[in-house]
């Protein structure tokens, strides 16, 4: 048995959108068949009723090619429009009853795509699924009310990669409105920024599939921005709203589908990093569930717009350093592991790192951070570790103390600071560093300092620039860590 086919009639004011010579005020008027949502009927004119008599009329005696034909067994339309419909219907001979309701987000967004192609911003196929355009609207307003803008410049970039279901992809991510353009968002296919986009000419338009995200006063907005806005749960504290345009064969349109998705996975990943406060070369990851389930991953590294002069093989660090991971009883040392029991520790450790590339074994030991604490806060930190992928331990003078991070792919983890009395240990261990040509390790134990101890994690380093040979002498030195 055929379903029934029923019409959906819908009016919009485009004035302030659509602007034609001559005429203060622009109504369209179009009429949906559903559930197969073709167009039946639609028109555009200076008066509402006008625009919904011609439309109506359209539909009954001349209905769009490719649209169903035979005669509806309902009509539905918003409350304000039920009279002026069923009056006209009656005009044409037709006594159906018309029905009020609200209109579906499926209808709003074909208006809304009707709106923007008579604004010259033609649509990218395939469309937003109402389910997309929510969560994109969900994760701008993550970003709108995180303003990245306040902390990061445009002279920088994030490299992103993407996994959307089985798709991978790489792309760019620039954080706009620090230097006082519109605030907002771009997002750019490649490994590299293009030269379009640090060119000082807007007349000049970045390559074909670049996404802009520009947050625009509701009060100047075009009006159906707002409205699709409100329709997808945009709060109202936020006095902007997003403006959603890409770069097509023929200039600027509206996005796609997958358009969107990217641009919430990139969004999504900028929060993520800014809220982490990572710095440059550290890699923040996570995920992203989109519409119908699908699983998204991304990977996010901070880089600067024009590459800064580093030698080969060095990489650049900064960001917020933390002190919030280990416990607060947790013994902390500067010693040596000696050669001959880098195997057994290693087939010991819990979670293990070898070095990034093979070293030899260069005076009486390995230079070793050790971090004693117990059992069950052990696991956890050497998970973290693991994790996080240590690149290195790092001590930077600090007047008369020496402050101790660990350099990690997922941010600066903060030890200690070791005081004065600890100078001959640090001495130790940094000419320790400069034997062994930046071969270090972090150690994960408990606190007892036996050579049965448990293992929870040992995490083999390599500094890219090794420190010079300091003073020798002294024992390890051990201190709890601060507050």
């Amino acid at each position: 048995m055929a379903a029934s086919i029923g019409w959906l009639v819908l009016q919009r004011n485009l004035t302030g959108s659509v602007r034609v010579a001559g005429t203060p005020e622009v109504w369209v008027t179009t009429v949906f068949t559903t559930p197969s949502r073709h167009i039946v009927g639609m028109h555009a004119d200076a008066s509402p009723g006008d625009s919904l008599r011609q439309a109506v009329t359209a539909a009954v005696r001349e209905p769009a090619r490719g649209a169903p034909r035979q005669r509806p067994a309902f009509i539905l339309a918003p409350t304000d429009l039920v009279a002026a419909v069923r009056d006209t219907l009656r005009g044409a001979g037709w006594e159906v009853a018309v029905d009020e309701v609200v209109p579906p987000d499926w209808a709003e967004d074909l208006l809304d795509e009707l709106t923007a192609h008579l604004a010259g911003r033609p649509q990218h196929a395939p469309p937003p699924s109402p389910e997309q355009w929510a969560l994109l609207h969900q994760q701008t307003a993550a970003y709108a009310q995180a303003a990245p803008w306040e902390r990061r410049a445009d002279d920088v970039h994030l490299r992103l990669e993407m996994t959307i279901g089985a798709r991978r992809s790489d792309w760019i991510a620039i954080v706009t409105g620090n230097a006082g353009i519109a605030r907002g968002f771009v997002l750019s296919r490649g490994r590299s920024v293009p030269p379009e986009l640090l060119a000082d000419d807007p007349e000049v338009l970045p390559p074909e599939g670049t996404c802009h995200v520009v947050l625009t006063s509701s009060r100047e907005a075009p009006p159906e921005l707002p409205r699709r806005a409100r329709r997808y749960g945009w709060p109202d504290d936020l006095d902007e709203v997003p403006l959603f345009v890409m770069v097509g064969p023929e200039g600027r349109q509206e996005i796609g589908g997958r358009e969107t998705e990217a641009i919430t996975v990139a969004l999504a990943a900028t929060v993520d990093h800014d809220r982490q406060g990572a710095g440059f070369g550290i890699e923040v990851a996570g995920e992203i569930t989109l519409a119908a389930g699908r699983r998204a991953r991304y990977r996010a590294v901070l880089e600067s717009n024009e590459p800064l002069p580093m030698p080969p093989g060095v990489h650049l660090f900064s960001g917020e350093v933390r002190f919030d991971w280990l416990p607060h009883n947790a013994l902390i040392g500067l010693g040596g592991l000696p050669w001959p029991a880098l195997t057994e520790v290693r087939g010991r450790a819990q979670w293990h790192l070898p070095p990034p590339q093979a070293r030899s074994a260069r005076g009486g030991r390995l230079p070793v951070l050790i971090l004693g604490m117990a059992a069950t806060q052990g696991r956890r930190v050497a998970r973290l570790l693991h994790d996080a992928h240590p690149e290195g331990v790092a001590l930077m003078d600090d007047g008369d103390g020496v402050l101790t991070v660990v350099i990690s792919r997922a941010g600066i983890y903060g030890v200690t600071r070791f005081d004065a009395d600890a100078a001959e240990a640090v001495a130790r261990y940094r000419q320790g560093l400069a034997v062994t040509d930046g071969w270090h390790g972090i150690l994960v134990s408990t606190p007892r300092g036996q050579g049965d101890d448990p293992v929870f994690g040992f995490f083999e380093c390599v500094l890219s620039s090794p420190p010079s040979q300091g003073r020798t002498s002294g024992s390890r030195g051990r201190q709890r860590t601060g507050s």
